[in-house]
């Protein structure tokens, strides 16, 4: 299974105007092919889009998008390999996190723990 590189813009309550017009000047700069592609090569991952040139990519990331270009060969899924629930959870926790300046780190690692216990235990 191969995941290609994504991110999120968070958007909603807690994200000023400012900070939802500069994920969305980053996103579109990031999606270029040419910039996409740089972009995943220093991260060492395979670019979201299918023609950004292969000239920088490691050969796994170049094998990646070699192998996403054949007709039938991989199934597109929007999902994570992985229970839902629980990347749901951690995305939760991630927006929260990010969105409310009174919650520290503790706060973060303690609501993963118990998402992860409700969950799993």
């Amino acid at each position: 299974a191969v995941t290609v590189d994504a991110m999120g813009i968070l958007g909603g309550p807690g994200v000023s105007e400012g900070m939802l017009k500069a994920e969305f000047e980053m996103a579109s700069i990031v999606v270029d092919p040419v910039l996409n592609s740089e972009f995943a090569a220093h991260k060492g991952s395979t670019p979201v889009r299918m023609d950004a040139p292969k000239d920088k990519l490691d050969a796994c990331n170049a094998l990646v998008l070699d192998s996403l270009a054949i007709p039938g060969f991989s199934v597109l899924n929007p999902s994570y390999i992985g229970d839902q629930d629980w990347i749901n959870s951690v995305w939760n926790a991630i927006f929260t996190l990010q969105g409310d300046e009174d919650i520290t780190t503790d706060d973060f690692i303690a609501t993963l723990k118990s998402e992860h216990g409700a969950i799993f235990d």
